[in-house]
């Protein structure tokens, strides 16, 4: 979940006026208590710019799950090593927030969905139907009296047609496990289902690509019948 060794990470911090600066930065070190940065290039002006020690600083990075992440985080002092860094106090993992994206296509979609989650008495596993997915999140329905934990995660397995390379569904199918958040109350219908929607806090970027290939494949489908 922190950003590795060598990886780029960009900072924003805001001077006295309150204005916005942006920055970008490598990861140069780790320890249990800090994580050492190079010294921040201002993405505007292209120069090394020196953050004053004590100033707090939004820091945002793209992880290897494919999601990013942003924490809040303080200069705690500068470092001379082999090279000249900017340490930084490191977060405790309940202080970093994945950033949702919203910004991947969504389509309509009927594809089986397994659920399950951990109780004191065991498993509890169901099964429902897609409404719609996406390469962030899906919707989908299943029995109406089905209680979902309170904290909300549920592990997953979701079963979608593979794709070829000229965007073709074939007669083998995807089994993508993925580990989701409920964002929204499941809504229940006159018709005994309930809709859950739901986002993916942990899968594999490979099994994201997998679905976003779904979902053109799925809206060039509903084009060709004259749908959309």
């Amino acid at each position: 979940m922190f950003p590795a060794v060598n990886q780029m990470v960009r900072i924003i911090s805001f001077n006295e006026g309150n204005e916005e600066k942006k920055y970008k930065a490598i990861v140069a070190d780790s320890t249990n208590e800090h994580i050492m940065l190079t010294y921040p290039i201002d993405e505007q002006s292209g120069r090394t710019s020196l953050l004053l020690d004590g100033w707090t600083v939004y820091v945002s990075y793209n992880h290897s799950d494919g999601a990013q992440y942003e924490f809040l985080s303080v200069i705690v002092r500068k470092q001379r090593d082999n090279i000249p860094m900017l340490v930084l106090l490191k977060p405790a993992k309940d202080n970093i927030r994945r950033i949702q994206r919203r910004d991947y296509l969504r389509v309509p979609a009927k594809a089986k969905l397994e659920f399950s989650w951990q109780t004191q008495d065991g498993e509890k596993a169901y099964s429902g139907f897609t409404v719609d997915i996406s390469g962030g999140g899906i919707k989908f329905v299943c029995n109406a009296r089905i209680s979902f934990p309170e904290e909300n995660m549920i592990e997953c397995r979701l079963y979608l047609p593979e794709i070829n390379a000229q965007n073709k569904k074939t007669n083998q199918e995807l089994c993508i496990p993925l580990k989701a958040k409920i964002i929204r109350h499941p809504v229940p219908g006159r018709n005994g289902l309930q809709t859950v929607a739901v986002t993916y806090e942990e899968i594999a970027e490979f099994h994201r690509e997998k679905i976003i290939r779904y979902c053109f494949s799925r809206q060039l489908e509903i084009r060709n019948k004259g749908v959309l």
